[in-house]
């Protein structure tokens, strides 16, 4: 019919996987993370990578990875993870985080993480072309309580200069935890200053878009037609209604 249609695909958040113990994300303290999958787990990639290979055989425009990251700050601590850093910088396993903040070891765990989510990234990516080569964007969520796209690489391993590197396309999921401000209010500018390096981005030729969540009325339609006069994406997405588990995904990414 000549509509086109972009798939959308969730990477690390499964709540039908992490049903294994296995497979989910823990907490610095010990506690198993809910509804997200450990990147580390070896068989994350070929599962995902499954995935991809067969929403591409349909005739989708686009193919856009959504939650290819950590599940926030604090994770993942499980054993396996602490096992390959531990391995890799000859310290002890039993590591929390306030001993990696504490010592010298900090930014070499920051890019531990980055680089298993590029190595997600990739190895989908690759796969993906081997069946068919459809463009591909990943999403990265840009919120004020998570420091907008400042905080991406140390709260969720989202290293976005790497991955842009993998594919040019990006979203951003402008404010999915907090309602975004009135126009004429100081922080609304604060959301557009701090999303106005996507406007030298897009100088280098990548294709950003923007994606938002709970736009239910005409008022706040509004508020996205003026932030995207500001910030020119490629495209906007709009989904009317926040997920049914918002909640719960709202207080894993925040790490409450």
């Amino acid at each position: 019919m000549g509509i086109k249609v972009d798939a959308f695909s969730h990477v690390h958040r499964d709540s039908f996987l992490v049903q294994n113990a296995d497979f989910r994300e823990q907490s610095s303290d010990g506690e198993k993370i809910d509804l997200f999958a450990c990147p580390s787990h070896p068989y994350i990639n070929q599962y995902n990578s499954a995935i991809v290979s067969e929403i591409v055989q349909y005739p989708v425009n686009k193919l856009v990875l959504d939650n290819i990251l950590f599940a926030n700050l604090k994770a993942c601590f499980c054993d396996r993870c602490r096992r390959l850093f531990a391995q890799k910088w000859n310290i002890e396993r039993d590591f929390s985080y306030a001993f990696l903040k504490s010592r010298d070891f900090y930014d070499n765990w920051v890019e531990f993480r980055t680089t298993l989510i590029e190595n997600t990234l990739r190895e989908i990516t690759d796969s993906m072309k081997l069946i068919k080569n459809v463009n591909l964007a990943f999403i990265i969520k840009a919120d004020k309580e998570t420091d907008y796209l400042t905080g991406t690489e140390k709260i969720f391993g989202q290293n976005i200069a790497n991955m842009l590197k993998i594919t040019n396309n990006l979203i951003i999921h402008v404010n999915p935890w907090t309602e975004i401000p009135s126009a004429d209010s100081e922080e609304f500018q604060i959301l557009i200053n701090s999303l106005s390096p996507l406007l030298e981005l897009s100088k280098t030729g990548v294709d950003y878009s923007l994606l938002f969540w709970g736009v239910s009325d005409k008022e706040k339609l509004d508020l996205v037609l003026k932030l995207s006069e500001n910030l020119n994406p490629n495209n906007i997405y709009i989904q009317d209604i926040k997920p049914t588990d918002f909640t719960k995904l709202r207080q894993i990414n925040l790490g409450f």
